[in-house]
């Protein structure tokens, strides 16, 4: 009796207690639990959609925000780490694709971490009442600091990324930031809040997009544009904030084909 009770032990962990490193092309399964190596904190997809670490004693320590949205889950093989609706929409990501990732960790500090070659971290989840570090959620929204905006994981984002407003992309050096503001209008702003460059589309602008096909577009209430980079069909794919102030759009060559200022 003993045996059979120790096989269906060991078949129930086999299941249940995954090693708490996830690679390239992981499917996560709703309801399977992937645990950090002190077996202290759990990673779950939860068949509500929300893809939640706990710690002991069911306390959420984060979340993707997705609960009755998500569908599915996957760490893929781009690197990126992605909660989709049922429609196949992306409604959460790390936003690190092509960048180099190779496995997502369920850490001993309870934390979530995508990695890359060289142990080097791309992006970690910031524990639940803690502003210290980057996050990703809902939809590109990612908590920085106690300020109450929105900020980006990065310097980067690729084509295809749809701003929200208030979310900031910053420069490595944390000297300036682009941020699609409440009233339309695509900033750039320097650490001391001085207007560095904008799109001018204040009181017009509804939604800004890095479009796939390479262009930075605002969109006004009806759909029309009201400012673009065109750059559309260039080749560009990747938007990033340089460290000079410079909003830039970049080939996959690493060539400038736009810059906010010339």
């Amino acid at each position: 009796m003993k045996k059979y009770l120790f096989m269906f032990v060991g078949l129930f962990l086999s299941l249940n207690l995954v090693a708490q490193n996830l690679y390239l092309g992981t499917n996560l399964k709703k309801e399977r639990r992937y645990y950090s190596s002190n077996g202290q904190y759990n990673l779950v997809f939860q068949n509500d959609g929300n893809l939640v670490l706990y710690g002991y004693g069911k306390d959420a320590k984060w979340s993707s925000k997705t609960e009755n949205r998500g569908d599915r889950a996957e760490f893929q093989r781009d690197g990126n780490l992605v909660v989709y609706d049922f429609s196949g929409n992306a409604i959460f990501s790390t936003k690190t694709n092509d960048r180099g990732a190779n496995r997502l960790n369920v850490a001993n500090n309870g934390k979530l971490i995508v990695y890359a070659n060289g142990n080097r971290a791309l992006w970690q989840s910031s524990l639940i009442g803690d502003g210290n570090s980057n996050d990703s959620s809902d939809n590109n929204n990612n908590n920085w600091g106690g300020n109450g905006g929105s900020w980006s994981n990065n310097d980067r984002m690729y084509t295809g990324y749809k701003f929200i407003k208030n979310t900031k992309l910053h420069s490595p050096n944390r000297e300036y930031h682009l941020v699609f503001q409440e009233d339309g209008n695509l900033v750039i702003y320097d650490r001391d809040k001085n207007v560095y460059w904008a799109s001018n589309t204040q009181n017009r602008g509804a939604r800004a997009e890095f479009q796939k096909d390479g262009n930075l577009v605002v969109y006004d209430y009806s759909g029309r544009s009201v400012w673009a980079s065109n750059t559309n069909n260039k080749g560009g794919n990747v938007l990033r904030m340089q460290d000079d102030g410079n909003l830039v759009i970049y080939t996959s060559g690493n060539r400038p084909i736009w810059a906010s200022k010339k």
